[in-house]
């Protein structure tokens, strides 16, 4: 009795699958037809043709095809056909149109070919019934389909650091070795210094001049990247894993400041704008870490950067101020660019909203939940015209 009320609970509802190749078409009907409704087409006009004649639960639909492709189709069956829930099947290789649908919000879900037979069945089953919740409840569905983006994006990403690790592991122990090689800095400035220096050209000249004055500052730079990308890197192997969380000592935040004024300063300067740091030498330790908390103000320092790209005054300013505020350390980031409103102001910081056209909308978000789990916080305030200040406060430790 249960398998047949199975079987009927599944069937209700119709799952539109959209493949130019006919023999897929046929395995997925072959595979699927005892445990649901399927009609199966060959392109996304034809879709939409089965979309307008009856209402249609799920669409699975392949992203390579010729004609309109998947995520063509997806925008289409998003803007005609809401409720439908809809999934993109997909070579792991065609990752930016897999970011695009999940951020755009085309798809609930993706598959990667070759599919597993059970794996799909349990995601066509979700399909089906979070098509049913949405008959029920439109807001209930959105809040399921939103938790579903955030858990795509993590097994996209988790995919992502695994491919990561050799590379970065590779420019760690590069990292480490050009360090070694600082012991011979002073002798190429005594050579420098040396008569035999007349030996080279002015351009040689000044080439290893400049080569042993920033030698230090730009390797220390580099060592400390590669530290902070490889930590970064195993805190999110370890969350995906479900591995114990290791708990960094508390540590001056000056450093991690100063090297996330660095790292931006770059972008900084294409954007025409000036970028300082006001604060002390030091500050007393913070609870969050330093890794993340470069993290928190290298992604705060960019959305200022960005804010003032958007000012057609241009030549901005970005104040970095640290202070000693007592029981905490308060580190603000205030930028003279356009402003929000008090309407865009209340929407930021919530997953996947974004004000620029190549954001995720999950940075703030993702500053917000670093310094929360410091016990810190963050806040954001803004006067259009004026400019915008994120203010992060960091319990000492």
């Amino acid at each position: 009795m249960s398998d047949a009320k199975d079987s009927k609970d599944a069937r209700d509802g119709l799952i539109l699958y959209v493949d130019d190749e006919w023999t897929n078409r046929v395995v997925f009907e072959q595979s699927f037809i005892d445990r649901f409704t399927i009609t199966a087409v060959g392109s996304g006009e034809a879709a939409l043709e089965v979309l307008a004649a009856q209402p249609v639960a799920v669409v699975v639909t392949d992203q390579r095809m010729p004609g309109m492709s998947g995520n063509e189709l997806l925008e289409k069956v998003r803007a005609q056909y809401p409720d439908t829930i809809r999934i993109v099947l997909t070579a792991f290789s065609e990752l930016d149109p897999i970011l695009s649908a999940v951020n755009d919000g085309l798809v609930a879900r993706y598959v990667i070919k070759p599919w597993d037979k059970d794996d799909l069945q349990t995601m066509l089953e979700w399909a089906v019934e979070a098509y049913r919740v949405g008959r029920r409840d439109s807001a209930q569905q959105l809040r399921l389909l939103q938790t579903e983006r955030l858990v795509t994006i993590g097994t996209i990403a988790g995919a992502i650091l695994h491919d990561l690790n050799q590379p970065l592991s590779y420019i760690s122990s590069s990292a480490e070795r050009w360090r070694e090689f600082m012991a011979g800095i002073p002798a190429l400035q005594r050579l420098l210094a040396s008569p035999a220096a007349r030996e080279l050209s002015h351009e040689e000249r000044d080439a290893l001049s400049l080569l042993a004055e920033e030698y230090d500052e730009t390797t220390e730079g580099f060592v400390r990247s590669a530290a902070i990308a490889r930590n970064l890197l195993d805190g999110m192997l370890r969350v995906l894993r479900k591995g114990p969380q290791s708990t960094a000592p508390p540590e001056d935040p000056v450093p991690a400041i100063k090297y996330a004024i660095s790292a931006c300063s770059n972008l900084v300067i294409r954007a025409r704008a000036r970028l300082a740091y006001e604060g002390p030498a030091s500050l007393p330790p913070v609870r969050v870490p330093a890794t993340e908390l470069s993290q928190v103000m290298i992604n705060l320092i960019a959305n200022a950067t960005q804010a003032l790209g958007l000012d057609e005054r241009s030549r901005g300013r970005i104040s970095v101020i640290a202070v000693d505020a007592g029981d905490h350390v308060r580190v603000e980031i205030v930028d003279t660019g356009p402003g929000m409103s008090a309407e865009v102001l209340e929407k930021v910081g919530t997953p996947f909203y974004t004000t620029r056209a190549d954001g995720t909308g999950l940075g703030i978000s993702q500053c917000r939940r670093i310094l929360e789990r410091g016990g810190g916080r963050l806040v954001l305030t803004s006067r259009p015209g004026v400019g915008t200040t994120a203010t992060c406060v960091l319990p000492k430790g």
